[in-house]
């Protein structure tokens, strides 16, 4: 059983500064924890903040994974993982408001700072991030996690995903598929109807949490102009692509255009070095 009462809990939420960015949580801290009201945390107290592990992607000034783990007695472990090599942070912190459901995450050494506040609601947590990374600079953004180990459901990192994708059967045709700042851009490279060939490169990216057995479609676009000494920036659509990841190394697609309709059955044939997310 841990407790606070509002003389020891305030000054440690209110200090939650780093380089001149005031975390934005820290109002909601202090309203929840100083407004006058003590509060006693026990394992019965978490019944709105299921314990157990929660596993997600975060997104804003860099990306990655989250893993989140919240006791019975309202403890939470807190791991932040770059997928662009800024480094790996982790953190400590406990649930401090029970209704609404609320935690924090942190950890204030110059070397390894984190901070991550959140909420639990419809089976899942939501929240904000702030942590520095390698070379000192320091990131912000937003992140979801849902619970770990649910029957395959734990999200997948945009980088686990990045790699060459190709169904055995249509040999010498496939994807490239690149997990970049703000999402999964997806280039496919084929034969047309008539037997020349196809080059489509997704129109925006697929951003956001990346869920296994979850299918997500994508406009797919294609150059229709310009010529090798040339070369014009000018697409139209050619119709679309809709994928479902089983895992890091297995998916299915459909693609379907101009040129009829395809249904292929995955498998990444090369990836990321050290990608983490699976």
């Amino acid at each position: 059983m841990a407790s606070w009462t509002e003389s020891d809990a305030c000054p440690i939420y209110t200090d939650a500064i780093l380089g001149g960015f005031m975390h934005l949580s820290g109002f909601l801290k202090r309203a929840v924890l100083c407004g006058g009201v003590a509060l006693t945390m026990s394992p019965l107290a978490h019944a709105e903040f299921p314990a157990g592990s929660y596993s997600g992607t975060y997104l804003g000034a860099d990306h990655g994974t989250i893993n989140i783990t919240v006791d019975s007695y309202g403890a939470v472990t807190c791991r932040m993982a770059s997928d662009t090599g800024k480094g790996t942070v982790t953190g400590t912190g406990g649930v401090f408001s029970v209704d609404p459901p609320l935690f924090d995450c942190r950890n204030i050494d110059s070397n390894n700072y984190i901070s991550v506040d959140g909420s639990y609601e419809a089976g899942g947590i939501n929240g904000q991030y702030l942590f520095r990374g390698l070379g000192g600079t320091t990131y912000s953004g937003h992140y979801s996690a849902t619970p770990s180990g649910a029957g395959g459901t734990s999200p997948l990192s945009w980088k686990s995903l990045s790699g060459l994708w190709y169904d055995p059967a249509y040999d010498s045709t496939g994807f490239n598929i690149l997990g970049g700042d703000n999402g999964l851009i997806f280039t496919y490279y084929g034969r047309n109807a008539q037997g020349g060939p196809l080059w489509t490169i997704s129109m925006d990216a697929l951003g956001g949490t990346i869920v296994p057995n979850t299918e997500y479609t994508i406009a797919l676009g294609m150059i229709t102009a310009g010529t090798f000494a040339n070369p014009v920036n000018q697409m139209a659509r050619w119709g679309q692509v809709s994928v479902k990841f089983s895992d890091c190394t297995r998916a299915t697609a459909t693609l379907s255009g101009n040129d009829g309709v395809q249904v292929l059955n995955l498998q990444r044939l090369s990836g990321v070095k050290d990608a983490s997310g699976c």
